[in-house]
């Protein structure tokens, strides 16, 4: 099961989504830059890249690379052209304007702007898309309550 998982990953990575008219959703080719490492893709086929010695980057549909000019590596994005950039033991929620606002121990972001994460001392933790943070109550688990959360849905 362990080799599936590994390439199942691996084209995942390097395919990305598009809309088929009347046949929902399709991979397509999509060459990777060499040494890039994606780590998102939005609705418009836009992945986020990091590349060593460059930063984070965005691969358009079309192959257009645009650098970001930020140190840092994106840990995630959204279709409103939010992302996540951990810079250090840092995370940050930058806005499409580039402001930057603070979201340590974020790891996930949904269309809504809300990023899910952990915090010191108080665990799983969601912030709102105006930056109001809250506790969130887990399930438990056979191990236990979970204590962070990494990914959001939109609803």
């Amino acid at each position: 099961m362990f080799p599936a998982i590994v390439v199942l990953f691996l084209s995942i990575s390097c395919s990305a989504q598009d809309a088929a008219a009347g046949k929902g959703l399709r991979f397509r080719d999509f060459n990777l830059v060499p040494g890039a490492y994606p780590s998102d893709v939005n609705d418009q086929g836009v992945v986020a890249a990091n590349i060593p010695g460059i930063g984070p980057v965005l691969i358009a549909a079309d192959g257009t690379i645009t650098t970001l000019g930020i140190q840092g590596s994106i840990v995630a994005m959204n279709n409103r052209g939010q992302m996540l950039l951990q810079r250090d033991q840092e995370v940050f929620l930058v806005q499409p304007d580039g402001t930057m606002e603070p979201r340590n121990h974020g790891y996930g972001l949904n269309n809504l702007g809300q990023v899910v994460g952990q915090v010191s001392g108080v665990g799983a933790v969601q912030w709102d898309e105006n930056g109001t943070r809250s506790a969130l109550r887990m399930p438990p688990t056979p191990l236990g309550s979970l204590p962070y959360a990494m990914s959001i849905n939109d609803t």
